[in-house]
């Protein structure tokens, strides 16, 4: 699992690369799943995005939640269903409005 220092560092570096994140949230205190890093990207621009985050020894879990942006996460968990499952419940309970002003 990437520590905090190094998954800022391989952000700002994807960031600054791509410039296509839309924005960046930190949830590790807010779920007991270790979910170290979310954030959205238009699709066009998945495959490289992932391919520079594999480089990191971290789980990454893509959710689509439409046609146009997706979500990347890095974390980690034994059971990569739950962590899923967890996954979704934030994006639903938390971030649905951001999607709607995003439109």
């Amino acid at each position: 699992m990437l520590d905090n220092a190094l998954s800022y560092a391989a952000l700002g570096t994807i960031i600054a690369i791509t410039n296509i994140i839309i924005m960046i949230i930190q949830l590790s205190p807010l779920v007991q799943t270790s979910i170290q890093v979310l954030f959205f990207a238009k699709n066009e621009n998945f495959s490289s995005i992932r391919q520079r985050l594999s480089e990191f020894n971290s789980d990454i879990y893509i959710w689509n939640h439409g046609a146009v942006y997706n979500a990347i996460i890095i974390g980690s968990g034994s059971n990569k269903r739950e962590t899923r499952q967890k996954i979704k419940e934030i994006v639903n309970e938390k971030l649905q409005n951001c999607f709607v002003n995003m439109a």
